[in-house]
């Protein structure tokens, strides 16, 4: 389960790692997630403000945001994030960038 300290505006967490990258996770009632806080949404971003691009296989597109995800799909994702070298801000090709 994901518990929050509740700001009156958000719900979650950011986390930033030595490498730049930054993952936020956020599980408040107009989030990507259950309302039991049993899931909830993620996204990163690298020090320069470029997000990670989710890609979705089974769609035309990819999102900057994924929903719905379980603690274990959560820490699995904070592990790879974690792995990213700065100059790894580079894997996303230009068309995948933002900001």
């Amino acid at each position: 389960m994901f518990n929050a300290t509740n700001d009156g505006e958000m719900k979650g967490f950011r986390l930033k790692f030595e490498n730049g990258w930054t993952v936020s996770i956020q599980f408040h009632e107009r989030n990507y997630c259950d309302k039991d806080n049993s899931t909830a949404e993620m996204a990163a971003y690298d020090k320069h403000g470029n997000w990670y691009k989710f890609d979705y296989n089974h769609m035309d597109f990819e999102e900057q945001i994924i929903g719905w995800q379980t603690p274990e799909q959560v820490s699995d994702f904070m592990h790879i994030i974690r792995g990213l070298g700065d100059e790894q801000s580079s894997f996303l090709s230009d068309d995948r960038k933002t900001g």
